[in-house]
């Protein structure tokens, strides 16, 4: 299984636990992208994200915890990546555990 679908799986978790938090630096995130990539390269990823960030967190949860080939190109195109990579040192020993413990 790919390592972003891991990923997204601890973010949709933080994301349910405080949406209003986690939807809001969402969006300032992709308007940050959507500024830095103003020569519309990347136009059509970031509008989709902007649409799914539209529809609410239910919408945002299910795509990016999916497995089809839509959600792998979401996933690769986040604005929530930051849920997940800056996660605290406890909070990484203890995923770490979780991933790697037995049965």
């Amino acid at each position: 299984m790919e390592k972003s679908l891991w990923r997204h799986r601890a973010v949709a978790g933080k994301l349910v636990t405080d949406p209003e938090r986690g939807m809001a630096l969402a969006r300032r995130k992709l308007a940050h992208r959507r500024a830095v990539h103003s020569d519309d390269s990347a136009d059509a990823r970031l509008d989709a994200w902007g649409r799914l960030l539209y529809e609410g967190v239910d919408a945002v949860v299910e795509m990016i915890t999916a497995q089809t080939e839509a959600a792998v190109e979401v996933r690769q195109n986040t604005p929530l990546r930051w849920r997940a990579d800056r996660a605290g040192a406890p909070e990484r020993a203890g995923r770490l555990r979780r991933d790697t413990s037995p049965g």
